[in-house]
């Protein structure tokens, strides 16, 4: 009921002015209990709300302590590939030993594409002849490049050394008529046979029995 039909409802009843008035403030009063009790559940709820909301600005903000952080996987540690103990000992194993695992697989792939697959013992023995030059690994892709069914040491020396130019043989001295004339002298000088007398200088007459 309002204040208003309630002040009517008095005045109607006969009720005195100093009552009515009475009647008047304490329903106001009580109004504005209630209006206070509704505006205090209202900042509360407020409050609430700017809590949760600060809260979860800071979990955003704030890294992870060391303890809440998920654990580090341990790095992988890399070895060189060692022959199974107790099993069976393939050709990519005895390769592995001295190659690194990718070109021992090429290798052995190599020699399954040219139909000659290698046995345990013969990867030994090619591993043994990779292990003879610097680059292990650069023999094998040489090897597998150039269509090789095995490899030597020093098949790739060849190929690295640059080749010798072929060169002719120097041609003899030619022969002066002083050289003609001490031949002549000494009764070893022949006359030419194959080639043109023009190629010989010429031979000036003197008295033998000088």
């Amino acid at each position: 009921m309002s204040i208003a039909s309630l002040v009517r409802r008095m005045a109607e009843a006969g009720a005195p002015p100093e009552a009515i008035a009475l009647a008047v403030e304490a329903i106001e009063a009580e109004q504005a209990k209630e209006a206070a009790r509704k505006a205090k559940r209202a900042e509360q709820k407020r409050r609430e709300r700017d809590t949760v909301a600060t809260v979860a600005r800071q979990s955003r903000d704030t890294p992870p302590s060391d303890k809440e952080k998920s654990p580090t996987p341990p790095k992988e540690i890399t070895t060189p590939h060692s022959p199974p103990k107790g099993g069976s000992y393939t050709p990519r194993d005895a390769l592995a030993a001295i190659l690194d695992t990718e070109r021992a697989q090429a290798v052995v792939d190599h020699r399954q594409r040219i139909r000659k697959p290698l046995t345990a013992h013969a990867a030994k023995l090619l591993a043994g002849r990779f292990a003879k030059v610097p680059d292990p690994n650069a023999a094998a892709d040489a090897m597998i490049a150039n269509g090789w069914q095995g490899f030597e040491p020093e098949w790739l020396e060849d190929r690295t050394t640059p080749q010798r130019r072929a060169t002719a043989p120097p041609k003899p001295p030619e022969r002066t008529v002083s050289d003609v004339l001490g031949e002549m002298k000494a009764g070893t000088w022949k006359p030419p046979e194959t080639r043109d007398e023009r190629d010989f200088p010429a031979i000036p007459s003197f008295d033998r029995r000088n």
